[in-house]
């Protein structure tokens, strides 16, 4: 920025004052601003003036806190709405999702604070950051909390940086270190308070199960449960989340229509999966309607079974590493199988086209990188009984390891 847009920039700063404040760090996240205009120029020079006595710091701390907080509700919301619609885009805020949907989703789940209260701090990361939470569907609650964190720490970073330049700098280093001191004090009870519980709670161990169609993993899980284990099935679960007269329901019905429905009104699973495996960007849209709910339901069911004692506790996701969820889990057991055993299987058991299921197995990604991530794998390409043995082998290592081995 030279001499002559400075000036011009505090002349319109001595004009509109707080209020254009108030509109540049709320439009910042809210609308992508951010990515062209970051609000700290702004918010330095409005600071700096305050210091000069055109207008009251506290309007101006005031200002930036609101504009960012809203903007970034905003944001959010926008992002939870539409973001089905911005990840199948071809414009660029679509291509980031579609390269860092992993991380996101992982971020946003289990790095909240990371993901959101640091994020603020971090120009250009923090314009995207509200629309991808909500992408990521987020808890509303859990996101408000740590994006209310982070505006008051970069509010009060800012304000006080611009103060400064019109002012004494040893001043704001005294505050930036009380202002780092808080900060770093609330971070570290939040830690120990985190820590204290999962000390005081017991939980299960908490496998997920995983495998491409027609891998065998519903095998695997019938052999667990005959040893005394209990699966929670993602599958199931998704069946209840889109059950006829649920929030999931009319949600189907109207993205997709009523040609995925059956003539007395349920959801017809078979012509819904044609849909979905046929193009990509339906299928994105189905998984942001039943991922949320299947993952309360998922919850819900767990903390149940960890209140009757249970030590081990196996969650069975066939997108388990699709969604980013490996490390929600403390071991993940992987069932793989060749493309051609796996197709083979499809149209025996499930009576399908062999273009369809093609069609299935091509939408799905390839095991390769997943056996990577995977704590166990179990091999599938071989008969029923070698498939029991191995499956009989990873659950006595799952149960060594679990609470009270």
């Amino acid at each position: 920025m030279n001499q002559a847009q400075f000036q011009q920039l505090i002349e319109v700063l001595r004009e509109a004052g707080p209020w254009l404040v108030l509109l540049i760090t709320g439009t910042e996240t809210a609308f992508f601003i951010g990515l062209l205009i970051p609000a700290e120029a702004t918010v330095l020079v409005a600071a700096f003036l305050a210091y000069q006595g055109y207008f009251r710091l506290e309007h101006v701390l005031a200002a930036t806190v609101v504009g960012a907080l809203l903007g970034d509700q905003i944001g959010y919301l926008a992002g939870r709405l539409g973001g089905h619609r911005v990840a199948a885009s071809s414009g660029r805020v679509g291509r980031l999702w579609r390269r860092y949907e992993r991380v996101a989703q992982q971020l946003f789940r289990r790095r909240s604070i990371l993901a959101v209260t640091v994020a603020r701090f971090i120009s250009f990361v923090r314009t995207l950051m509200p629309w991808f939470a909500g992408m990521s569907r987020m808890p509303y609650g859990k996101y408000l909390a740590y994006d209310l964190l982070g505006v008051l720490g970069w509010s009060g970073l800012s304000v006080l940086a611009g103060y400064a330049a019109g002012g004494s700098w040893h001043i704001v280093a005294h505050a930036l270190g009380a202002l780092s001191t808080v900060l770093l004090g609330l971070l570290l009870a939040r830690a120990a308070g985190a820590w204290l519980v999962r000390r005081r709670r017991r939980r299960p161990l908490r496998v997920g199960l995983t495998g491409n169609i027609g891998s065998g993993k519903s095998a695997v899980a019938r052999v667990w449960e005959r040893l005394g284990g209990v699966v929670i099935d993602a599958d199931e679960l998704a069946r209840v989340a889109v059950a006829r007269g649920s929030t999931g329901y009319e949600e189907v019905r109207r993205h997709f229509g009523t040609g995925v429905l059956q003539p007395d009104g349920e959801i017809d699973r078979a012509a819904l999966r044609r849909v979905v495996f046929a193009d990509a960007r339906k299928r994105r849209e189905l998984e942001q309607i039943v991922h949320p709910e299947v993952e309360r339901l998922q919850i819900e069911r767990e903390r149940a079974l960890a209140a009757s004692g249970r030590r081990l506790v196996v969650h069975m996701i066939p997108l388990l590493f699709e969604t980013a969820a490996e490390d929600r889990f403390d071991a993940v057991v992987l069932v793989d199988a060749p493309p051609a055993v796996r197709r083979a299987r499809i149209i025996a058991d499930r009576g399908l086209a062999p273009a369809d299921a093609d069609a299935m197995i091509a939408a799905q990604d390839p095991a390769a990188e997943n056996r990577r991530l995977a704590t166990f794998v179990i091999d599938n390409g071989g008969s029923l009984a070698e498939l029991e043995r191995a499956a009989e082998e990873v659950w006595q290592e799952l149960l060594r390891r679990a609470p009270g081995a």
